[in-house]
């Protein structure tokens, strides 16, 4: 099994320029960003069971992106899905002892 980072393509959000518009609307455009991406997960999870994989996150972040489990063979089906605009490997990070 593989794990990966799916980053899903989301619809500009609408909104002020300002420091003070961001401040305001960050939680409407947040939630209109998920919203944007909901669509996608259902495509996402038919590919994720028919090669048993799984969603390691039950909900999408503010960026659009989910935590997912899979076989090399659903990596690649994810890959051709049209709302997918790129996949990162998951990979720990760790510190690089002196």
């Amino acid at each position: 099994m593989v794990r990966a980072i799916v980053m899903l393509e989301t619809e500009p959000a609408a909104g002020g320029t300002g420091r003070r518009a961001l401040r305001t609307r960050r939680k409407k455009l947040t939630e209109a960003m998920q919203r944007s991406v909901e669509a996608a997960a259902d495509d996402i999870a038919e590919v994720l069971e028919k090669f048993g994989g799984r969603r390691l996150e039950h909900r999408l972040d503010a960026l659009g992106s989910l935590a997912v489990e899979t076989t090399p063979a659903g990596i690649k089906a994810l890959s051709e899905c049209p709302r997918v605009r790129a996949i990162l490997e998951d990979q720990s990070i760790s510190l690089i002892s002196k």
